[in-house]
């Protein structure tokens, strides 16, 4: 039997998933309709388009640019801050509707997923009549648009979905790759990036049709296992499987700030180190997990990083322990040079009802700690993170722009609480 593979990408994530937002609680004007885009925070040194609306779009606005530059483009241009929490939120309702709609489905990122399709024709209907049910579904659910690419392979879903945008179902089976893949430029193909482009390019392979054509032989002897791989991908053959998407345990999780301006004063830098701990101690303990060792990071004004990993005595979750650790071993690395950016990390974690006291604890001690970080958690958990902070995150002369921190997303999706 043959297979049937949709690719369903959101439009313009980031950007349509404010719009929504923000429609909802009463503004007027939809931000992918007029010139916008989702940008970091100038003044946190993160002042780039992470996404842009297509009207930006025909005006030159490219993801990854100066918001300074993309306002040069375009002066009425509209900019929204990021919303990280509210994006995991809408793509976990996005994940939500697939999961209940096909058994096979396999998160690709934050915005997109493969959905193997195959045999299902006789409850859905056909493959492009089932692709668009979906799409009008997720529409008028949750108030944005998706691409959906409809194939017999992961690869071609995948291209397909970029055929037509937004808003739409496309396809490109086995028989069209010929007629609707082979025209397009090289650089279109998944896989071909910048630098592969330019050394096809400098072969005379322009369009996905000429690597096509050319013997795979030469392919593998210039650029190795890739060659051969992009190869397959122009004819159109993938044998990847759609592996279901399982809710792993997470294994560590991180966090980090790109600070405000380059520091290098220890007073400065500790209620950094306090914060970014006291909000990772909650979220290992929202997940109900110890850790067995620590990680401190940081990236100089040169844009070097230099990183330290320390085992623990024993597992815990207490925020005034790591805080402990993760201190002593930021003393232990830091140098003195200026710090750009700044991030701990906690990973070996283990169920918290597996982990064992040791001999040498005070279980009257623990008991308070334990006591301690339950009360933080409960007032932070009703009133948010900035309701309750540990002192040593309000000593420095630096915290009124530290109380601004939004921390970035770590390894695990859950939302940061601070």
């Amino acid at each position: 039997m043959a297979r049937t593979v949709f690719h369903v990408d959101v439009n313009s994530a980031f950007l349509s998933w404010s719009a929504v937002q923000m429609l909802r609680n009463g503004y007027d004007t939809d931000l992918r309709l007029i010139p916008s885009a989702i940008g970091g925070d100038e003044e946190k040194r993160k002042g780039i388009v992470l996404a842009k609306s297509i009207p930006a779009k025909k005006y030159g606005v490219i993801t990854g640019e100066p918001l300074w530059q993309a306002r040069k483009k375009c002066p009425e241009l509209v900019i929204v801050p990021a919303n990280y929490g509210l994006y995991s939120r809408m793509s976990s309702l996005f994940t939500e509707i697939i999961d209940h709609e096909f058994p096979v489905w396999q998160k690709y990122s934050v915005d997109e997923c493969f959905i193997d399709c195959t045999g299902m024709e006789g409850i859905r209907g056909d493959p492009i009549q089932s692709a668009e049910a979906l799409r009008s579904e997720i529409k008028e659910r949750l108030g944005f648009t998706v691409s959906i690419g409809v194939s017999s392979c992961k690869v071609l879903a995948k291209m397909a979905g970029e055929l037509k945008k937004p808003d739409a179902v496309s396809s490109i089976f086995p028989y069209e790759v010929e007629k609707k893949l082979w025209p397009l430029p090289v650089d279109e193909l998944f896989m071909v990036g910048r630098s592969t482009a330019r050394a096809l390019n400098l072969m005379g392979i322009s369009q996905i049709g000429d690597l096509a054509k050319t013997d795979p032989e030469i392919m593998k002897k210039r650029f190795g296992k890739h060659g051969l791989s992009i190869w397959l991908y122009a004819n159109g053959i993938d044998q990847e499987p759609v592996v279901s998407t399982m809710r792993e345990e997470p294994k560590s999780c991180s966090q980090s700030v790109t600070l405000p301006h380059d520091m290098s004063c220890e007073k400065d830098i500790i209620p950094v180190i306090s914060r970014l701990c006291a909000a990772l101690a909650y979220r290992l303990r929202r997940l109900g997990k110890c850790c067995c060792e620590v990680t401190v990071f940081f990236k100089d004004d040169k844009f070097v990083t230099v990183s330290r990993q320390q085992r623990l005595f024993r597992p815990t979750d207490i925020s005034g322990e790591l805080f402990e650790k993760t201190r002593s071993l930021f003393r232990l690395i830091y140098d003195g040079r200026p710090i750009r950016a700044l991030g701990i990390g906690f990973s070996a974690l283990t169920p918290k009802e597996g982990c064992a006291f040791t001999l040498f604890d005070d279980p009257a001690n623990l008991g308070r700690k334990f006591a301690i970080d339950a009360a933080a958690d409960s007032v932070r958990s009703r009133f948010g993170g900035e309701s309750l902070l540990p002192a040593s995150a309000l000593i420095s002369p630096t915290f009124e722009h530290l109380k601004r921190f939004e921390p970035n997303e770590g390894h695990i999706r859950t939302v940061c609480p601070f």
